[in-house]
């Protein structure tokens, strides 16, 4: 490892840490982060955090690059980010909404030693200690006594909030080739990607937000995505790398949401397209509602262009963007901006717009050849926003990171995304492959199906997405053929799928049907199960 101060100038302002720590020099006593009625300042969080980081520091293995940390959207559990990345190590966020299996695959996967636990999800944690015999290192930041939570987990280290005393600002040895957070993404069969993210990826989104959009000090910012999505880094990053609060919702439903950008002036909003939606069905989205907007940034799902212009309607002093990007390129790698003239849309979905200038892209057919402007099919992408390929993970990495002819030795990035490009603007058409995006959240209806063929016994599975009605918001469905050798009903699939899945991942319904059909090369006809259940 580089210690930060050899590094050159810009090499330090490749580092993700360290866009806190500037802010924290300038503003050191303004609000950072607003969360149940209480204000933190950069010093405060800073303090907190720094405890944390020199409690991993001193106890974490050095070879053991990354740690986790569990928790809801807390103090605690902010200020273990930070602690995290201060400890020069990677940060790999799980969530307590998880089934235990997911999560302690991801433990596993990612080889954490340690994992920094808020107060509110201990029960989850010895849930979590009770499946594994992992020996971990706890941190309870926010915990004075957990003498009954602790005692029969032996084979475990755990460290008090008595215990975290040193607050003083550690050494950071990171670079920019380092992974600042590890995220899991949805995977077939059964396991989750694993995407890392390097500080180099996540500072070059950061400066392209940075000179695009003028954000300070005096912003207020949302922050309405789980930890585990990766549109959180946008949250706490660009809010803090601009001096600005980060302001916690106490409650995540859509009713909720618009109270809670006026009352407390939210000036930055961050959300998937579905929740503008929702917000809209209730009729929530009134003229001039929301007067404190200045940027309105949307992400995650295909936005609606009628949705955006009843959110400029609601929030006529905003600027209103269509982000889009997958895990693999770092949050968001291009944008379209709601204009008053006539807006670029296809099938009434809003443009994603153009590539950040400082990436690559180009679109190809099936055989890898690149095509020409008018003519679709998949968008890959290269650049500083890009990962190498999947962690610890070669045979993925192979499948979507590949090499063009004639576009010399760099790898592309096979987003699976099928696009068409006109008039400069790129044009999101649908999935090419089994992969959908649902409540922003990216979804690989084949890992569906494989929990729903293991709990039926049949092999005559298929999930789909679709939405129901106009309101854009894609649902999920699975279809199942009655097993010879076993009864299987609605609510069996549906439990089992809740203890293996992420909620997001949970069907909506489950169809028993006698027969599937088929197209002409023998496969599944997903439009013929849409036309006769759904429509």
């Amino acid at each position: 490892m580089i210690n930060n101060f050899t590094l050159t100038k810009t090499d330090r302002h490749k580092i993700l840490i360290n866009r806190f720590e500037s802010a924290l020099a300038h503003f050191p006593n303004h609000p950072a982060l607003e969360v149940s009625d209480e204000i933190y300042s950069y010093s405060e969080l800073n303090n907190f955090s720094n405890n944390i980081a020199n409690c991993i520091i001193e106890n974490s293995a050095s070879e053991c690059k990354m740690a986790a940390v569990l928790g809801q959207k807390s103090f605690e559990t902010y200020a273990a980010v930070l602690g995290i990345l201060k400890a020069s190590k990677a940060y790999v966020p799980l969530n307590p909404r998880f089934p235990l299996a997911r999560t302690i695959k991801m433990i596993k996967n990612s080889g954490v030693d340690t994992i920094v636990v808020s107060h509110e999800s201990i029960d989850y944690l010895k849930d979590i200690l009770l499946t594994t015999n992992i020996p971990l290192k706890i941190i309870l930041p926010g915990v004075e006594d957990a003498s009954e939570h602790i005692s029969c987990f032996q084979e475990c280290r755990f460290f008090l909030k008595s215990d975290l005393k040193n607050s003083e600002n550690p050494i950071i040895n990171s670079n920019p080739t380092d992974i600042a957070y590890l995220l899991f993404t949805s995977g077939s069969t059964g396991e989750p990607k694993a995407v890392a993210v390097l500080n180099s990826n996540v500072t070059s989104y950061l400066d392209l937000i940075s000179e695009n959009y003028d954000l300070s000090e005096n912003d207020r910012f949302s922050q309405t995505f789980d930890l585990t999505f990766d549109l959180s880094v946008h949250d706490m990053f660009v809010c803090w790398q601009s001096g600005g609060c980060l302001v916690i919702p106490e409650k995540d439903s859509s009713f909720f949401m618009s109270k809670y950008i006026r009352k407390n002036n939210i000036s930055v909003w961050f959300s998937v397209p579905s929740l503008a939606v929702m917000m809209s069905k209730m009729r929530l989205l009134k003229a001039d509602i929301f007067p404190t907007l200045k940027y309105s940034f949307f992400c995650g799902e295909p936005f609606f262009i009628n949705t955006a212009l009843d959110w400029q309607k609601a929030a006529s002093k905003s600027k209103v963007i269509n982000l889009y990007g997958p895990s693999e390129t770092t949050i968001a790698i291009s944008s379209c901006e709601l204009k008053n003239e006539k807006n670029p849309e296809k099938n009434g979905i809003f443009s994603i717009g153009k590539v950040f200038p400082a990436q690559e892209y180009c679109i190809i057919n099936d055989k890898n050849e690149v095509l020409k402007s008018g003519e679709k099919g998949e968008l890959c992408l290269r650049g500083s926003q890009v990962i190498n390929g999947y962690f610890n993970d070669n045979e993925n990495t192979d499948k979507s990171f590949i090499q063009i002819p004639g576009k010399g030795n760099k790898l592309w990035y096979k987003t699976g995304d099928l696009i068409i490009e006109e008039t400069g603007n790129l044009f999101f058409l649908g999935r090419l492959d089994n992969e959908v995006k649902v409540n922003g959240f990216r979804v690989n209806l084949q890992e569906i199906d494989y929990i729903v063929m293991r709990t039926s016994g049949s092999e005559f599975v298929a999930s789909v997405s679709y939405s129901r009605g106009n309101d854009g918001v894609n649902k999920l469905f699975s279809f199942v053929c009655q097993s010879q050798n076993k009864n299987i009903s609605e609510p069996e699939i549906i439990s089992s799928c809740k203890e293996k899945l992420p909620w997001y991942m949970i069907p909506e319904k489950v169809f028993i049907i006698e027969e599937m059909p088929l197209n002409k090369n023998g496969k599944i006809d997903k439009r013929k199960l849409i036309k006769k259940y759904l429509i």
